[in-house]
């Protein structure tokens, strides 16, 4: 990934993303969606995420929307390479996140078991798409 890709992934999360703790699994996790599709495979690309989500649209004559659901290492890695390029009140979601997990013990073995369970084991459902 080069800077124009930071630039750009900072840019995008900024306006799209959510930066938030996962209690059930207590671990950090981004989220972003969006009607895109090109947009997501190329997100999902630039990260080395495998796959992303078709939601159910609310209505029929919504678009559909698609997402990408990340946490653990790969979450804290998103954070902290974007940080310094996003506003103040990502920043300070980021912080708000971050600061739950770092009270967490042998916090950086969290949210991996059950990353590796889902990309190995698991086959994809009709709601998943390989993205590359």
């Amino acid at each position: 990934m080069n800077i124009k890709d930071i630039y750009w992934l900072a840019g995008l999360f900024d306006g799209e993303a959510c930066f938030v703790w996962n209690k059930q699994n207590r671990t950090p996790a981004v989220q972003i969606a969006m009607t895109d599709e090109d947009t997501i495979i190329k997100v999902c690309k630039l990260l080395h995420h495998p796959r992303y989500y078709l939601n159910k649209k609310k209505k029929e004559h919504h678009k559909q929307c698609y997402s990408i659901h990340t946490s653990g290492k790969l979450a804290v890695g998103i954070m902290m390479t974007l940080y310094s390029l996003l506003s103040k009140r990502r920043q300070e979601d980021i912080q708000r996140v971050l600061g739950e997990w770092k009270q967490v013990p042998n916090r950086y073995k969290v949210g991996m078991k059950h990353r590796t369970e889902s990309l190995n084991k698991r086959p994809l459902t009709d709601k998943q798409r390989w993205a590359f």
